[in-house]
């Protein structure tokens, strides 16, 4: 993960909340267009599932090759049940069943 996702998604995993709003708008911001899947990682990490799912959706639309790390990445282990994330991974042609 790049380094402001990485910021965003430390801050949130350590507890502070504040440091992760900002980290994350930095991010919104700053790397809309190349880091969406990074984005998706922290809003995955916040347990904001749809804007989770709505940032790896842009992702895969742009083809952010981080989403070819989908089924092995540990920080979207909260999406595995959704419909959505078993979709795109059948839509990267990946396995959807786990």
């Amino acid at each position: 993960m790049a380094g402001g996702g990485r910021s965003a998604a430390g801050q949130q995993l350590q507890g502070d909340r504040q440091a992760a709003d900002a980290a994350l708008a930095d991010l919104i911001a700053n790397g809309r267009d190349q880091l969406a899947y990074q984005i998706a990682e922290v809003y995955a990490v916040r347990g904001e599932k749809d804007k989770a799912l709505e940032w790896l959706q842009i992702a895969f639309d742009d083809h952010d090759t981080g989403t070819l790390a989908l089924l092995v990445d540990p920080l979207l282990r909260g999406l595995r049940d959704d419909p959505r994330y078993k979709s795109l991974l059948t839509k990267l042609g990946l396995p959807a069943a786990q």
